[in-house]
């Protein structure tokens, strides 16, 4: 396991044991614990791709994560991904002679301590693309910063609660926001954040600025698609060059469908040796197709994992000790850490996905369908709008018709609130009907608020992208990405997230995207014929209908075999529940199985019973069992 952990105060060389037993009853490899009077800092380092250390008389600096080839003010041979050891002297020069501003302008995914002795400061600083960052709590006596949230929880021990603040608003909607975590009192930094910390206090330094791009600024005026996929193809390969190491190595590609073959065919096109991972169930329409295709176009190997309920079973058990955050789509994070753990098995030292391609390109059919119709609203007058409400939110036709009325009621709230506050949040997993019958007694609050305040800084976006960004808001991608690389030692790198990229495709006309009377068709329209036009992919590939990489049986699990540890797990949520509720939530039923094949293109429904485990996984951490209230 690769870990982090720092705590300042008077009681840091407990806190430091705290976290230092925590780490180890992982199974990890012995922490190392270093003490600078008030403060000790905890360091796990399984593998040595991720982490890297410098010192010298003035400073010391830690960091976790890694550092893209195309950093700015990078003069060192090779790739700052080569030698973790390397980049962190580098950066320690960098701090010499900029101070604060050290990171301005670095591109990758990093978190990064550094201690300065003169000054007698410690800082946190989280990357500015919100791809890693650190939870950090001040207990008044002492402050804690990490990169596993499991470990703060040891750390806090007896301090620690649960978030009941947040909880209809997580339960509803899938994460917590505004940097709050599923701890009371417990926070990320904010992206580009950086924190100084002293013994007797904190106090907020600056951000980090992040490059600006020119790349970018000329997409908005692109009318062309044979200009845009021509240009496109070059800052793809540019973004995917500085994510590789200098010399060319046998990688791992966690590969599913269109987005992950073309980051796999574009590795193999630059020298790399590749190897390509897929899910396998025993229930073949969940299998991936075209692994073979891929495999004699670029010349690869391919390795399917075989996934079955015990891993699943497994993985929820252990949810805490690798993921940091509760998610409504478990089996796919727990499914990926596998497969990567299989890529250390077999010497494979990279691993790279197509995350982030959908939410940048507009893939997700279902997402930009639901965009559509969003928009489609009309404003129902206030006295209706209740009215209707009133008539829907019943608790009958929560329990018998489940999440494909919860869906519909979700809409019905949406056409209520303001236009840029209706398509922001659009995804919903429970509904406030849902939350009256889960914790009966409890009051259950208003959300209307807090959403429009949320959508605001989105209002002047079109409704398409407001949507998209607000499914990026509660994807489980980033934490499948942090987990699966801190517990192998293995970096996960995404092309598609890299910001130069991200920020060229987000300026693009809509069209350019998603073609006009091609409303239904999977979207990325620029990324399919770039794909085509440069040689990279065959037709048959890019064109192929979208599998989401979240789909598994899970749904007959839950119902069937799993039924019992999910009520078992469900005990340590931290209300008083409706257990009858509950066993309700996991059943098969007839709607939803209808909704599933006829309107959803992701085949999993069971998104509130996963919310509810997850959270109970983290509630357990906190050793209250029931808090009512």
């Amino acid at each position: 396991m690769n870990v982090l952990a720092l705590a300042i105060g008077k009681d840091a060389a407990t806190l430091g044991a705290r976290a230092t037993g925590r780490i180890a009853a992982s199974g990890a490899a012995k922490p190392q614990v270093l003490e600078f009077g008030e403060a000790a800092l905890v360091l796990s380092r399984d593998g040595n791709r991720l982490i890297g250390s410098a010192s010298d008389e003035a400073a010391d600096l830690w960091f976790i994560g890694t550092f893209f080839g195309d950093t700015p003010g990078w003069t060192e041979a090779g790739s700052p991904l080569d030698d973790p050891g390397r980049t962190a002297r580098w950066l320690l020069s960098c701090y010499r002679d900029r101070g604060t501003a050290f990171l301005d302008g670095a591109i990758g995914q990093f978190a990064v301590i550094v201690h300065d002795k003169v000054e007698g400061r410690w800082m946190a600083c989280a990357d500015p693309y919100g791809s890693r960052t650190f939870f950090t709590a001040d207990s008044g006596d002492s402050i804690v910063v990490t990169t596993k949230l499991d470990v703060l929880a040891a750390m806090l021990d007896d301090e620690l609660a649960i978030n009941r603040e947040d909880e209809d608003f997580f339960l509803v909607h899938g994460f917590h926001p505004q940097g709050r975590t599923v701890f009371e009192g417990v926070r990320s930094l904010s992206s580009g954040e950086i924190m100084a910390i002293y013994c007797h206090g904190r106090q907020q330094v600056r951000s980090i600025t992040p490059p600006q791009f020119e790349a970018a600024k000329a997409a908005a005026s692109i009318t062309s698609l044979v200009d845009a996929a021509n240009r496109l193809e070059s800052l793809f390969l540019d973004a995917l060059r500085s994510q590789l190491p200098s010399e060319p190595q046998k990688v791992g590609v966690l590969l599913g469908g269109f987005d992950s073959a073309l980051v796999a065919a574009a590795i193999a096109r630059l020298g790399f040796p590749v190897t390509t991972y897929s899910f396998r169930y025993a229930q073949g329409s969940y299998n991936q197709p075209h692994t073979d295709t891929l495999a004699r176009h670029i010349g690869c190997e391919h390795v399917w994992i075989d996934i079955d309920r015990e891993m699943i079973e497994d993985g929820l058990e252990h949810f805490t000790d690798v993921f940091s955050q509760p998610t409504n789509w478990p089996n796919y994070v727990i499914q990926t850490l596998r497969v990567v753990e299989r890529m250390r098995e077999d010497g494979i030292d990279w691993c790279y996905s197509g995350d982030g391609c959908d939410a940048v390109f507009l893939g997700y059919p279902g997402t930009y369908a639901r965009a559509r119709l969003i928009g489609s609203l009309p404003r129902i007058p206030g006295p209706l709008h209740k009215a209707l409400k009133a008539v829907l939110a019943r608790p009958l036709l929560d329990r018998w018709l489940g999440h494909p009325w919860r869906v519909a009621l979700g809409l019905l709230r949406a056409s209520g609130r303001p236009e840029y506050a209706r398509d922001y949040l659009s995804f919903r997993v429970m509904d406030e009907t849902s939350l009256r019958q889960l914790r009966p007694g409890t009051p259950v609050k208003s959300l209307d608020e807090q959403i429009v305040t949320l959508s605001k800084p989105f209002a002047k976006l079109s409704g398409v992208r407001r949507t998209y960004q607000g499914k990026a808001a509660v994807s489980p991608n980033r934490s499948k990405m942090i987990a699966g690389a801190d517990a192998t030692g293995i970096p996960i790198l995404a092309p598609y997230m890299h910001p130069e990229l991200k920020a060229w495709a987000l300026a693009l006309p809509l069209d350019l995207l998603r073609r006009k009377g091609e409303e239904n068709a999977t979207g990325k329209t620029v990324l399919a014929k770039m794909a085509v036009d440069s040689g990279l992919l065959p037709a048959a590939i890019v064109h192929q209908p979208k599998m989401a990489a979240v789909d598994a049986p899970v749904d007959e699990w839950y119902a069937g075999p799993m039924r019992e540890t999910m009520m078992r797990i469900f005990n340590d949520l931290p209300f008083t529940t409706d257990e009858r509720y509950l066993s309700r939530l996991l059943d098969i039923k007839t709607a939803e199985t209808a909704f599933k094949t006829r309107v959803m293109t992701d085949k999993v429904i069971s998104h509130a019973s996963s919310l509810l485990a997850t959270y109970a996984r983290f509630a357990r951490l906190a050793g209250k069992g029931r808090q009512d209230g």
